[in-house]
């Protein structure tokens, strides 16, 4: 329920029966195959059917694979307390809107995030001159049990990781522009 509670968040729980429960509101469950087990879980519910309440989490895709039925139903969430404030949780109605907002603005911030990437990948392989643009990398080599590990560090922050015996590289962004993998580095350097 990622959007609608933070981590550290605390959950008032409201005990109540199916019949009390609308699309929308937020309800706390245990698993149908788990009823004696401590896990819970907190999903909006979308639906009522014979069955049971159809829930979903606000970050996932598809609706719960089980229907909530009466037994596995803990409660219903009204409040959450968060940095000393409580505030009310939406339901019903206007906690549907809550939730297709949250799934709205997930799916375009995936959209601007995927129509990104070609123009970043362009500008990297073909209109960056980094010959012109140097910035200074200190590698650091470090040797452990698990083999040998180079970092890249600019100003004092780790950018780029590099595991050669399994090799593999990380390289956070946009110093990917400047640092190339060490393999494809040392290929290019053997062509030359």
């Amino acid at each position: 329920m990622k959007g609608a509670f933070r981590p550290g968040d605390y959950l008032v729980i409201m005990p109540v029966s199916l019949l009390d429960v609308n699309p929308g509101d937020v309800i706390v469950y245990r698993d149908h195959n788990n009823l004696n087990d401590g896990v819970k879980t907190v999903h909006r519910v979308v639906a009522i059917t014979q069955d049971g309440l159809v829930t979903k989490g606000d970050n996932n895709a598809c609706i719960d694979k089980y229907p909530v039925k009466e037994g596995n139903l803990l409660g219903m969430v009204t409040h959450i307390e968060r940095d000393g404030k409580t505030k009310r949780v939406s339901g019903g109605r206007s906690g549907l809107m809550h939730a297709y907002y949250l799934a709205a603005r997930s799916e375009i911030l995936r959209l601007i995030k995927n129509l990104g990437r070609s123009p970043y990948n362009w500008i990297r392989n073909y209109l960056l001159d980094t010959s012109k643009v140097n910035p200074t990398f200190r590698k650091i080599y470090l040797n452990n049990e698990d083999g040998s590990l180079i970092k890249y560090v600019f100003k004092g922050r780790t950018i780029a990781y590099w595991y050669p015996e399994i090799n593999h590289f990380e390289c956070k962004k946009p110093f990917d522009l400047f640092i190339q993998h060490p393999n494809k580095s040392s290929e290019r350097e053997q062509l030359d």
